[in-house]
């Protein structure tokens, strides 16, 4: 039985390994599990209170997977660790509450190291108001890792999931993509630290969610769909269409590139493109909007918050295809995703 069960994992991949989860594990209604970016478990309430969910989600960050420790400040790592699970909330309109914070550390590792890494961690919960009431902490005979669950609230009717886009919605995402993905290439390659390099290391190492950008556009029925961007613009697109039973048409020219970016792929001959696409820990958002409203929701939120909506493509009723064009004219992508496994 288990050489048999071990044959079926042969060509895992972490999309088949969460599909496996889904069907061993269903939730009962009105839990909802897993799938999105947090599992959603609804509160008792009394007949003249509004509905509240409790939002849960937990990420891992492993050495040598998510990052290397020669490469990262302590602080920035703890930080992050925070910062990514925050995404998640922020994602489906919640607000971020209480945390809960797993650490196994190799021997090795000194005490200024650990003591920087749990200043990040408090920085973090200090700025987005988080509590931090428990977890584990166990050695490691090689790697550190660290996980850190993360529990939010959010008003039931408002939580935003990736299976609601509609037909018509204009996708579009809160900030520009690939510059993560740009700092990793940067050390990767070990390139001179400039200016523009340093914002992009900067956007790699110490990524800035904004739960208050996710509540509000939570408010707003013309939204439908909405996902955080943490494994590259066409892993998550194709993570909400699938969910969606839709499609979607991306034009490639509205994409949105820093300078930064721009300039660092021209000096480094970089295929900025596939930087947007697949770089990854972008921690933006990603949504689907009427496209009657899509205008007055654009107008709205670079009023309230100094920063632009980018429309980038539509949705489309062709289940599961997701077609890239370029001033209209349809190309072909041949990236590869990063994949966990």
């Amino acid at each position: 039985f288990r050489r048999v069960l071990f044959r079926s994992f042969q060509n895992l991949n972490e999309e088949r390994f969460i599909e496996y989860l889904t069907k061993q594990f269903p939730s009962p209604s009105p839990i909802v599990g897993i799938g999105d970016d947090c599992a959603v478990i609804p509160t008792e309430r009394g007949p003249t209170e509004q509905g509240m969910a409790w939002l849960v989600t937990t990420d891992a960050l492993v050495e040598g997977v998510h990052f290397l420790k020669d490469q990262i400040a302590a602080t920035d790592l703890g930080y992050k660790t925070v910062a990514v699970n925050v995404s998640d909330i922020t994602a489906m309109g919640g607000e971020p509450k209480y945390a809960f914070l797993s650490i196994a550390l190799p021997r090795e590792v000194n005490s200024t190291w650990i003591h920087n890494l749990i200043q990040g961690v408090k920085a973090a919960c200090e700025k987005w108001n988080i509590l931090l009431l428990g977890g584990d902490t166990v050695g490691s005979k090689r790697d550190i890792f660290l996980n850190l669950t993360l529990m939010g609230c959010a008003i039931t009717e408002r939580i935003k999931y990736r299976h609601q886009a509609q037909v018509g919605d204009v996708i579009c995402v809160s900030g520009y993509l690939g510059d993560s993905g740009g700092g990793l290439k940067a050390l990767q390659e070990k390139i001179r630290k400039t200016e523009d390099v340093e914002y992009l290391l900067r956007a790699h190492f110490h990524p800035e969610p904004d739960p208050k950008q996710g509540a509000w556009l939570a408010a707003y029925n013309a939204l439908h769909a909405m996902m955080d961007i943490s494994d590259g613009l066409d892993c998550d697109l194709r993570r909400l269409i699938k969910s969606s039973h839709k499609g979607a048409i991306i034009e490639t020219s509205q994409l949105p590139i820093s300078v930064p970016l721009t300039l660092v792929s021209l000096e480094n001959k970089w295929d900025s493109l596939e930087l947007v696409l697949t770089g990854g820990e972008d921690y933006c958002l990603l949504l689907s909007v009427s496209a009657d409203d899509f205008e007055s929701v654009q107008n709205s939120f670079q009023n309230t918050f100094k920063s632009p909506l980018f429309n980038i493509g539509h949705i489309t009723d062709q289940t599961d295809q997701l077609i890239y064009n370029k001033h209209g004219e349809v190309i072909q992508m041949r990236y590869t995703n990063f994949d966990h496994f």
